[in-house]
């Protein structure tokens, strides 16, 4: 079985095997330090689509989050005003 970005796993949707998780093809990726912090962020295809994955390098793990790539437009205009505000 493989493990999803939720925690859970990737199953067949009739038979409720466990299927190979979809392999992505980085389109393009920019590493980030800030401070102690190590960032990563990477725009990223499979067959189910674009999305962002940002992800936090630490030494012994790694951290991340995914979203549809059809929400950066929003994603972006909330870190301006998030700056803006900082």
């Amino acid at each position: 079985m493989h493990d999803t970005p939720l925690g859970g796993r990737w199953m067949g949707a009739k038979t409720g095997e466990p299927v190979p998780r979809p392999r992505d093809e980085i389109l393009d990726e920019r590493v980030i330090r800030m401070e102690r912090k190590e960032i990563v962020v990477s725009l990223r295809q499979n067959q189910l689509g674009r999305l962002v994955r940002i992800e936090e390098l630490r030494k012994h793990d790694s951290k991340f989050v995914l979203l549809p790539a059809c929400g950066l437009d929003e994603l972006i205009e909330a870190l301006k005003d998030m700056r803006d505000v900082a």
